[in-house]
């Protein structure tokens, strides 16, 4: 008998999918920062999933990790405005 029930990790992926998904129906001038939200969902999800229990957890802690790295002095995407 199969796995009645989606894992943190098989719905936090699906979410992501979902996001994915949407981003050809937005205007050309979002697309860019929609597929780097959708990768940073991605970047730490799996790690989060041992400490969380519901998806969107994991998915907010990996997207505020990668945004804080992004801040720090010398970030791949730190600029100055």
């Amino acid at each position: 008998m199969g796995r009645s029930f989606l894992s943190v990790r098989m719905t936090a992926k699906s979410v992501s999918d979902r996001f994915d998904r949407v981003i050809p129906s937005l205007r050309d001038e979002v697309c860019a920062e929609a597929e780097s939200l959708v990768s940073m969902t991605r970047q730490h999800s799996y790690e989060a999933f041992f400490a969380f229990s519901d998806p969107r957890e994991a998915i907010i802690f990996s997207l505020l990790v990668e945004m804080h790295k992004s801040c720090e002095p010398g970030g791949s995407d730190n600029v100055d405005h």
